[in-house]
């Protein structure tokens, strides 16, 4: 048995496929732009299309002025043609990548703003992106990775998690000591809150907090390194 998925949906090449690591969703990626989510469960059907609507992709359309009136040449309207630009510039593969927790899919070939950038799409709030429109309220989880001065094309995400270790500082704060270099806080204690922890994991009422790391590569071979808990790249690095 097959499925065929994209069929009057996607309008262009699809070039990128990720699978939800829970296994309920399969993302597209495409020249048209957009990223399309599909259930991968019962009819197979659309759940969410990511197009340049929501303000993360540029359009392949531009304006172009026209005269329809011949007798009056200066009597312009604006309609829309193909970018042969923009479509000379798309990348040879758009691919898109899952979160190890299914969070969240990165987005490759994405704009904001004339930048470039590799969007975050989040699954809270129905597949949300993170638009420049202040009027739209940010769905948890939903960022803009923003960095690279040429189109980012791939991007993966390290399939383990990564607990940031707990520093004494933050475990003086925790406790409410006075901020030394130290934290004022002794070897005994950070034992003491690393068991804490770890009884934390296992309470399914409490939300672990752990970190996702992930790469991005544009079109001239840059590579960045981001972690979810830091709003900058953990690292840098040329071709």
């Amino acid at each position: 048995p097959f499925k065929i998925l994209g069929r009057n949906v996607h309008t262009s090449t699809v070039k990128g496929v990720a699978f939800d690591p829970a296994g309920k969703y399969v993302a597209t990626s495409g020249d048209d732009p957009a990223v399309c989510v599909w259930r991968a469960f019962d009819d197979w059907g659309l759940e969410k299309r990511i197009d340049s609507s929501k303000g993360i992709f540029r359009s392949k359309k531009k304006k172009r002025k026209t005269s329809p009136d011949e007798e009056d040449p200066f009597d312009l309207e604006e309609e829309l043609e193909e970018d042969l630009g923009e479509l000379a510039s798309q990348s040879l593969f758009r691919r898109l990548s899952f979160a190890p927790d299914g969070t969240h899919i990165c987005a490759t070939n994405a704009t904001l703003r004339g930048k470039n950038i590799a969007a975050m799409i989040s699954r809270e709030g129905g597949w949300a992106v993170s638009t420049p429109d202040s009027n739209v309220v940010t769905a948890p989880g939903a960022a803009n990775l923003v960095g690279h001065k040429q189109p980012v094309v791939s991007s993966r995400h390290c399939p383990y998690f990564f607990r940031p270790p707990l520093k004494r500082k933050n475990l003086a704060r925790k406790r409410g000591r006075p901020s030394l270099s130290d934290g004022g806080v002794t070897e005994k204690e950070v034992e003491e809150d690393e068991g804490e922890d770890e009884d934390d994991d296992d309470d399914p009422d409490i939300e672990p907090d752990y970190a996702i790391i992930l790469a991005l590569g544009d079109k001239r071979g840059f590579v960045t390194i981001w972690s979810t808990k830091s709003s900058r790249p953990i690292l840098l690095q040329c071709s």
